[in-house]
């Protein structure tokens, strides 16, 4: 019996059938396997904006990725910027 490992890095390597993601693989000039179907859909991801995504595909490409921003403290900014950030700025009286 196979090992699972082996079933899957052989599927990777099978070439995709045709369809746009196939034609987009080698509109780059790289194999379309299953396998570069996959990155280039997380990389598609990346793009988007997905931070996750993005993470890996820089951490893969020997690059650091930008660092999480630290989650704000809603409580500590003053009523005047909450309101800014929330669209609603107060009516000044004349």
């Amino acid at each position: 019996m196979e090992r699972e490992e082996d079933v899957f890095h052989r599927l990777l390597g099978l070439e995709l059938e045709p369809g746009p993601v196939r034609e987009s693989l080698e509109a780059l000039g790289l194999t379309p396997s299953y396998e570069n179907a996959i990155y280039l859909q997380i990389l598609k991801k990346a793009a988007g904006g997905d931070f996750t995504a993005a993470k890996y595909v820089l951490e893969n490409a020997g690059r650091e990725p930008p660092e999480e921003e630290a989650p704000v403290d809603l409580q500590a900014l003053p009523t005047a910027v909450l309101l800014r950030l929330a669209g609603a700025l107060p009516e000044v009286p004349p």
